[in-house]
């Protein structure tokens, strides 16, 4: 590869790492742990129990950001249960459930300040990675257009 190929990707490659910084949203999660002894009624009773608090919280954050106008985003809930067995301190079994869920509002993960001194930090990086493998590398060389 070429210094001036070199360039045209760290360019390319900057240029698409600012626009994913751009697009990333900022996710709310919450989650709940029930513990339930054995037995499928306990055990439904417990995970509903704590899917129904959730839902709480879901719909209480939805109603939060439809009063800032930043809607959570269409297709971005995420909801996930995870059971482990446990033995209580009497000795007796059960299990633990993790019932959690993720949701993406419509604010930015990152302030236009931070997006701008990741930029700036990876354009060094890349400069002193361009430099090292090719010598003395200028701004110019990497603001110069594509022919």
């Amino acid at each position: 590869m070429t210094k001036k190929q070199k360039i045209r990707k760290d360019r390319h490659t900057l240029k698409a790492y600012e626009k994913k910084l751009r697009a990333r949203r900022q996710e709310i999660g919450r989650k709940a742990e029930v513990y339930s002894l054995t037995g499928k009624k306990q055990r439904a009773a417990a995970i509903g129990a704590a899917v129904m608090g959730l839902l709480d919280d879901l719909h209480n954050i939805q109603a939060e950001q439809e009063k800032k106008g930043k809607p959570l985003v269409d297709g971005s809930l995420f909801w996930g249960v995870d059971e482990k067995r446990v033995v209580d301190t009497d000795g007796k079994k059960g299990f633990l459930y993790t019932v959690f869920f993720m949701v993406k509002t419509a604010d930015a993960y990152y302030t236009e300040e931070q997006v701008i001194n990741e930029l700036k930090d990876t354009y060094a990086k890349m400069k002193a990675e361009t430099e090292e493998m090719y010598g003395e590398t200028t701004d110019d060389e990497y603001l110069e257009e594509d022919e």
